[in-house]
């Protein structure tokens, strides 16, 4: 709908695009000082609890072991990353910034090389790791794969004007398994719980990537 009001194009799928929108992201994150960010409202931690916490409430839907190929996979999965959870001393490290918390190509408008980030109704303050997993997942799917190398232009092109730390490297797995573990029990809970149709191609791109590693 915003193409009908502002002149521009949706995401394309070429390597430019994602990195037009990496580096887009890269400075939306650069554009708060690190010494504003003070808040630690939003506990990234309890969000990912919350949802892993209602997978025994999807799983009792008939329909659980249709969409979810490998369910010990997932189970072990999961109790990964709860473990990942309690690595607290970590998490200070993190850089904290304003983060988009809600990043898709389809909040992305293109024009020539430039690129604009609209829809922050999510924004809050987080791990950028967050949005910078988020954005490499959302823009490394590729038909029916979430595909290595788009997954790396996304984030060759963030570092390229905000580099990651040591640290943030150790924990960027996790960080990915996390978020695409949130975006399948999401699928599911809209699906078994309110009829929303879900993309067969993307839910088996996810849960591939996430039994692969």
């Amino acid at each position: 709908m915003v193409f009908r009001y502002i002149d521009g194009h949706a995401f394309d799928n070429t390597p430019a695009h994602i990195a037009n929108a990496a580096q887009a992201l890269a400075q939306v994150h650069r554009s708060l000082p690190e010494d504003v960010i003070a808040t630690r409202d939003f506990d990234y931690r309890t969000f990912i609890s919350l949802w892993i916490n209602r997978l025994p409430t999807l799983r009792a839907n008939p329909r659980f072991d249709e969409c979810i190929y490998d369910t010990a996979g997932f189970d072990k999965l999961t109790k990964r990353i709860e473990g990942w959870l309690e690595l607290e001393s970590d998490w200070e490290k993190l850089t904290w910034v304003h983060g988009h918390g809600d990043l898709h190509p389809r909040n992305f408008l293109f024009q020539g090389d430039a690129v604009f980030v609209f829809d922050f109704q999510a924004a809050r303050f987080i791990p950028r790791l967050e949005d910078v997993a988020d954005g490499m997942i959302e823009f490394g799917i590729c038909k029916d794969a979430l595909t290595p190398e788009r997954m790396e232009c996304f984030l060759a092109h963030y570092e390229a004007i905000f580099p990651l730390s040591v640290i943030e490297r150790s924990h960027l797995q996790e960080f990915l398994l996390a978020e695409a573990v949130t975006k399948i029990l999401t699928t599911l809970e809209g699906e078994f719980l309110y009829g929303y149709k879900a993309s067969s191609n993307r839910m088996k791109a996810l849960l591939d990537f996430c039994l692969a590693n």
